[in-house]
């Protein structure tokens, strides 16, 4: 039986949305059959982000509420990536209407809500859902909660820049999840774009965001310049340490907070030779995004092979030039030489090591095509190696067809659950009219408060400049604050006979409030 569910009501404010993510998903209502198992990806064997439906067992089924903002937040964080890149997520699209809906697995948990404050949400997930290298979860958990309260997503600590990074080539699945489903658009009452950012940020650890050794990291994959997608705890070692570098957005087509603010992180399209994502892990590099001009084609991974082309009892040279990729070329090649375990670098098809009484020494390679797509080939090679011998496929693959679970433990690393309860809410209020001498002489008051103890951002602009900016504290009592605005400003105020400014108060994890001032200039 097909599902057509209505269009979920979201939180306040707009989402994100970009044309080519149109063009691959509805915005709404979902259409599909509610799905219990995982069908076969519309990706093949691709990596890809496969979005869940799980609820707790006294909550009950509630796919029928909930189908059409799952895929609205999911489109909405896909978008975000493609606003700010020629990229978006992979995801796993395809219900039973077509392509244009994502094909969503229900899953029902094994406990009651309120099992889950001595259980682990996630080990629950991993024990219902196939660990399938290739395939990352993004699991909307139904507690029947009216706020965020807790989020999570597998991360693994790995800054190496190459395709074979330990986020775009896993050995296990990672998993991402949000638990809510207190109101109809599931989340909180957060506005709409900053639960959309919350999808995305959970994703992104999936990914691999955010290093240790980022220039702003802060600890917990996280990091300290606001505003961030990723970006919400203070510096490393200190309570309050914050550089605000970016703005919140309120308008289309890209509401909320920037993706990777500054672009020096973990996200950057094409970093400067010599600057830390051009040496280091950079998302924009994951087998998990798709390029927007080929998110429609079903990418096929590369095939390594890996050959004896040379040896002289001292040394051997081994190629990789018989690699091929079906639909393009091998566009890169990582070497394991030392038989670690840890690829070292990139470096050309053919590499020749020593061997001259050194014992035998396994060499792997990675090939990689151009959608990051990666296959591996192993050769051990002694003083006895001759031409002509051949390698083995590595079990390091990009391969999301088959379902068996994988052997070994699942991942181990795992950004702790948030814990969040609902952002605080900010007030703001301001005269709605003043004179150009009243600025002068004491500036613009506002009046701010907080549903709890907060440091806020306040910010004057006229349309899109920004006049000034302070910092304060605002907490459950309110209080009034002055802007003082340059001279600059009040000489441009002074030529026009009105002037609508915009006053508004930010703070991490709260809704932008914005109010208007009209500004009574020359007479």
């Amino acid at each position: 039986m097909l599902a057509f569910v209505p269009v979920s009501r979201a939180a306040d404010g707009p989402l994100p949305s970009s044309p080519p993510v149109d063009a691959l998903l509805a915005s709404g209502p979902f259409c599909g059959a509610e799905r219990f198992a995982d069908a076969p990806s519309a990706d093949g064997d691709a990596p890809h982000i496969k979005v869940v439906y799980a609820y707790a067992s006294d909550v009950g089924d509630r796919f029928g509420l909930f189908g059409s903002a799952l895929q609205l937040y999911t489109k909405a964080a896909a978008a975000k990536v493609a606003l700010g890149s020629d990229k978006t997520l992979r995801l796993d699209r395809g219900s039973s209407c077509g392509s244009a809906f994502l094909d969503v697995q229900t899953v029902a948990l094994g406990h009651p809500v309120g099992a889950y404050t001595t259980r682990s949400v996630l080990d629950d997930i991993q024990s219902r859902l196939p660990d399938r290298p290739g395939v990352n979860y993004l699991v909307f958990v139904d507690f029947g909660l009216p706020v965020l309260s807790a989020a999570a997503g597998s991360w693994a600590r790995d800054d190496s820049p190459w395709a074979t990074n330990a986020a775009n080539l896993p050995a296990h699945s990672r998993y991402a999840y949000l638990e809510g489903g207190g109101a109809d658009f599931f989340g909180s009452e957060q506005a709409a774009s900053q639960y959309a950012d919350q999808v995305l940020h959970e994703v992104l650890h999936t990914l691999g965001a955010v290093q240790p050794s980022a220039p702003h990291f802060s600890g917990g994959a996280h990091c300290y310049e606001l505003f961030d997608v990723m970006c919400y705890t203070p510096k490393d070692g200190t309570t309050d340490v914050f550089l605000r570098n970016c703005d919140i957005v309120g308008e289309t087509p890209n509401p909320g907070k920037p993706l990777d603010c500054g672009n020096d992180d973990y996200f950057n399209p094409s970093p400067a030779p010599g600057s830390y994502l051009a040496g280091h892990w950079n998302l924009y590099d994951s087998g998990f995004l798709c390029t927007l001009t080929r998110c429609d084609r079903p990418p096929a991974a590369p095939t390594a092979r890996l050959a004896i082309v040379a040896g002289d009892g001292r040394s051997v040279t081994v190629s990789a030039a018989t690699s091929s990729d079906p639909d393009g070329a091998v566009a890169s090649y990582v070497w394991d030489l030392d038989g670690d375990g840890v690829y070292d670098a990139a470096g050309p098809a053919t590499q020749t090591v020593a061997v001259a009484h050194g014992g035998a020494r396994r060499l792997t390679v990675a090939a990689v095509d151009a959608d990051n797509l990666v296959a591996t080939a192993t050769i051990t090679v002694d003083e006895h190696s001759v031409p002509g011998q051949v390698g083995s496929a590595g079990s390091g693959t990009h391969s999301a067809a088959n379902g068996a679970p994988a052997a070994a433990s699942r991942p181990k690393i795992v950004v702790e659950a948030l814990r969040l309860a609902s952002g605080p809410t900010l007030r703001l209020t301001v005269t709605r009219r003043v004179t150009l001498a009243q600025v002068r002489a004491r500036g613009l008051r506002a009046r701010l408060g907080a549903s709890r103890a907060v440091q806020v951002d306040v910010t004057v602009r006229r349309t899109t400049r920004v006049l000034a900016r302070r910092r304060f504290a605002a907490g459950r009592r309110t209080r009034f604050v002055t802007l003082r605005l340059p001279r600059r400003a009040l000489r441009e105020l002074a030529e026009r006979r009105t002037t609508t400014l915009t006053v508004e108060t930010a703070a991490a994890g709260a809704a932008t409030v914005r109010r208007r001032v009209v500004v009574a200039g020359a007479g």
